[in-house]
């Protein structure tokens, strides 16, 4: 940008800016787009094999192109094929059937046996090589995913491995609680004592009341969990309980009324009912400025009201708004009765949101409903991909405004196979209308030319004001918007695929829909995981057992986790192999650098029997404090690191206290 200033400012006229395109490069590069910004490498990194595709696809285009010159360039009725040039040019227009049968019809009128040429032609092309390229595509798409989610595990693992050895050195091979706690205050200082408690015990499968390495590897997804409180008394989702005597009956009925099946029947009658006067309506033209008024719009509208208002009352706020489908009928409801209370002339918008009620058609049929769960499911996800083609689009419309604004107006095009679509009579088509005469406008020109439906007739319009070199620019859109249109498929084909092979993976007791549920019982004798010392934990408030429930929702890595499983086995047995490897690579050179320190290692002997002390109460903080601090905070800042480095120790001489064996850290 600097060097391009520079140039402006010597020439001191306009020239074509090339850096204007680059402009989205800075919005990719902040931390709000780290999301696109993970796509975009994705999609770099499986370009190779795409552009190999592309490659073997303009190849078998340029064969065809020459065939086809030798075989109708006789032809002077057929202006397709007149050149080599055009004969590539309709041929590459072919591939998106925008022109076919048209450019079919001058040879067959001539050869019967012309149809052949281009059947093989779009055969090899169109079902074949397109296809594969969509294969490719998503084949790249799904490698690339499983090689992110494979670094990812193993990172985990590998942050978990450290944070062991760090806090139980080369001597322990159990971590107690106290310095498990203090672990996940460090990493999340919200947490409470009650989830501490919930989550050690979940991952502490053993019921040793010390966690092992392999039990501290779920670390990532348990901590994840929101735990709650679960009352055997309101077991039945009776959040009504403390509610007066009166209304707690009133809303109890409400209650078993919507878990009746009959209530669900009326509701799905009501909802078909609904679309049928609809559609009756939309059919006669009976859709007026007070449609919204009629009799049966206010009678669905009250129905629709009355069930959304008696499921809050049953099952409650909090249960009722954290399903999506209730969600989706609430705001349908909301705004029905806006378009109800829709008097005056600025509100008729929402009376155009009333066909939304069809879409509750979709909840009668489950798999309609997997399908709309994939979509919510892959809105973030294609939120990052939506990002990314705006940032396509507007490198190309920049490019196309410095090339091609106000060149196409109507009654252009004079004298070119496609002046009609250009002229400026009534009855015209308005194609003048996809210019590049501002950024919007190429927008819109732009997804034309992705839709590919008459697309060369916009190129031809441009290149009859310009030059021949203009169809470069929209060939090379085509191929990017290919790429592009296959990777958001790739995008769609991974998450439904996961998803339906995660529901058949499902047991019975995990149908929880997009939730992950964990139960958890603790009693009064669990008040100390760590029966070393009593004082780490305090007892419970409840004198009897103590029931929790954790719920988190279920990721794409819980998928991954699924599917990949005998793979992650073979994963994590590399990676331990690879990590005993560096462990006895790093014994060996700390054995040769202690055998030339004699003076360091007798100190280093001495202090080893000042921590077996230190570990058997002898020490000064034995109970788990390091100068006033927390036993993790002290091995976590530089309390086992930075404090063994100064004594010349390893950390298998690190008291459980977490500072050195002589007590100081």
């Amino acid at each position: 940008m600097v060097t391009e200033a520079i140039t402006v400012a010597v020439r001191e006229k306009s020239h074509f800016r090339i850096t204007r395109c680059l402009r989205p490069l800075f919005l990719l590069d902040s931390y709000y787009c780290m999301g696109a910004r993970r796509v975009a490498r994705q999609i770099v990194q499986s370009l190779p094999p795409i552009l190999d595709m592309i490659m073997l696809l303009l190849f078998v285009m340029l064969i065809f192109s020459i065939f086809g010159y030798f075989l109708f360039s006789e032809n002077k009725d057929d202006r397709n094929f007149s050149t080599f040039k055009n004969s590539f040019v309709s041929l590459f227009i072919l591939v998106t059937t925008a022109n076919y049968p048209d450019v079919m019809m001058p040879a067959y009128n001539k050869y019967e046996w012309a149809p052949a040429f281009f059947i093989i032609y779009l055969s090899i092309t169109l079902y074949i090589l397109l296809n594969l390229l969509t294969a490719v595509v998503y084949s790249t798409f799904q490698e690339f995913e499983k090689k992110k989610f494979r670094k990812l595990l193993l990172h985990q693992r590998e942050a978990v491995r450290k944070m062991f050895n760090l806090l139980c050195g080369t001597r322990r091979t159990s971590l107690p609680f106290i310095h498990f706690r203090g672990v996940l205050r460090y990493y999340r200082p919200s947490v409470d004592d009650v989830s501490c408690r919930c989550l050690f015990k979940v991952l502490n499968v053993s019921g040793s009341c010390r966690l092992s390495l392999e039990e501290c590897f779920p670390l990532y997804e348990a901590i994840l969990l929101r735990w709650s409180k679960v009352d055997d008394s309101m077991e039945a989702v009776t959040w009504y309980s403390r509610l007066p005597r009166p209304l707690w009956s009133f809303v109890r009925v409400i209650h078993r009324i919507i878990d009746n099946r009959f209530f669900h029947y009326f509701i799905t009658l009501s909802i078909v009912t609904n679309c049928v006067f609809m559609l009756v309506d939309a059919s006669l033209g009976q859709v007026s400025q007070n449609a919204a008024n009629s009799v049966a719009s206010v009678i669905f509208t009250t129905i629709y009201t009355m069930e959304a208002s008696m499921k809050i009352l049953g099952q409650g706020p909090r249960q009722y708004f954290a399903n999506s489908w209730n969600v989706f009928d609430f705001g349908i409801v909301v705004t029905s009765l806006i378009g109800l209370l829709a008097e005056t002339s600025h509100l008729r918008f929402f009376l155009v949101l009333r066909p939304l009620r069809l879409l509750r058609l979709l909840e009668l049929k489950k798999r309609y409903q997997d399908i709309m769960a994939t979509l919510f499911v892959l809105l973030p996800r294609m939120a990052n991909v939506g990002l990314l083609l705006i940032v396509f689009f507007y490198f190309f419309a920049i490019i196309g405004m410095e090339f091609f604004s106000f060149k196409v107006k109507p009654g252009c095009c004079q004298n070119s196979p496609v002046s009609d679509y250009y002229s400026a009579s009534p009855d015209t088509v308005y194609y003048y209308l996809n210019s590049f005469d501002n950024v919007l406008r190429s927008f819109v020109t732009l997804f034309e030319l992705m839709v590919v439906n008459n697309w060369f007739v916009i190129m031809d319009g441009f290149v009859s004001e310009t030059s021949e070199w203009a169809r470069v620019y929209f060939m090379l859109f085509y191929l990017m918007s290919l790429m592009v249109v296959n990777i958001v498929v790739a995008f769609i084909l991974d998450a439904f695929l996961f998803r339906i092979a995660s529901q058949r993976e499902r047991d019975d007791a995990e149908l929880e829909g997009d939730l992950s549920l964990v139960e958890v019982s603790l009693c009064p004798e669990e008040k100390s995981f760590d029966r070393r010392d009593s004082s780490a934990l305090e007892p419970l408030s409840a004198p009897v057992e103590t029931r929790f429930k954790g719920l988190r929702r279920r990721t794409k890595a819980d998928l991954s986790l699924m599917m990949y499983r005998d793979e992650i086995k073979e994963w994590c047995q590399e990676a331990d192999r690879s990590t005993k490897g560096a462990s006895s690579s790093d014994t060996s050179a700390e054995n040769l650098t202690m055998a030339s320190l004699p003076a360091v290692r007798s100190q280093t002997s001495l202090l080893a029997v000042a921590s077996s002390d230190g570990d058997n109460g002898g020490g000064g903080d034995g109970g788990g404090k390091v100068h006033g601090r927390s036993a993790v905070e002290g091995s976590g800042n530089r309390g086992a690191s930075a404090g063994c480095c100064r004594c010349a120790i390893s950390h298998r001489d690190v008291g459980e206290d977490g500072g050195c064996g002589r007590g100081g850290g």
